[in-house]
């Protein structure tokens, strides 16, 4: 997270700039909306409104941190890995709700964002540890960004079946809110990439919805 901040900034300067200096609305998923509600606190004029799409927070308050275990910079993440994770929170007896055509697509691109990811065996694309270091110190009581800190209009949505960031954290992370206006909004049929299921049009709107309302 340390590293990527510098980096959102840039391109946050560079989007402000083409757009009249406004602030900006940030949309962020998973462990980005963990990064972009640290950004949204250390500069909130910059932030006019902030949508977190199932963001990463703080568990296991007043835990002692957990001792970080030396592991590499990057590691590989299969094709079957990344479709186990995608249904794996869908409960029995239910229909899947991602499409096996909009799984094919994603998978030719998501190896295709890494030249070698052919070459290995199973096919694999080699991906940052970063966030899974970041998910970890959350999960083990560390407090990675400040809540109390956001003071632009909020969004928090997740779907139903999303174990990642489920009514507990959704609870915690709306009552830390600085911000006067925050909403949680919490869609059926839905897991943690809900994006990319069978409910994203729903997605979609509650977002826009939002946006159009606080954007003004």
């Amino acid at each position: 997270m340390d590293d990527v901040i510098p980096q959102l900034r840039r391109v946050v300067a560079a989007a402000r700039a083409r757009n009249s200096d406004r602030p900006i609305a940030l949309v962020a998923h998973s462990w980005g909306g963990s990064v972009a509600a640290r950004f949204a606190g250390m500069y909130p004029q910059d932030v006019k409104a902030l949508v977190l799409f199932a963001p990463f927070v703080t568990r296991a308050l007043g835990a002692k941190p957990a001792v970080a275990a030396a592991h590499p910079s990057h590691y590989p993440l299969t094709l079957w890995a990344q479709y186990r994770r995608f249904i794996e929170d869908v409960p029995r007896g239910q229909p899947q709700v991602l499409s096996e055509a909009h799984f094919q697509a994603w998978g030719a691109a998501y190896l295709a964002a890494d030249p070698g990811a052919v070459e290995r065996v199973p096919l694999s694309v080699i991906t940052p540890f970063g966030p899974l270091a970041d998910i970890g110190a959350l999960w083990s009581g560390q407090q990675l960004y400040d809540p109390s800190l956001i003071v632009a209009p909020t969004l928090t949505i997740r779907g139903e079946w999303d174990s990642l960031f489920a009514d507990a954290d959704a609870g915690r992370l709306l009552a830390g809110l600085g911000s006067r206006d925050k909403a949680d909004i919490k869609i059926e049929h839905a897991t943690h990439l809900m994006h990319l299921e069978s409910q994203r049009t729903v997605l979609h709107n509650r977002v826009n919805a939002f946006l159009e309302r606080t954007m003004k």
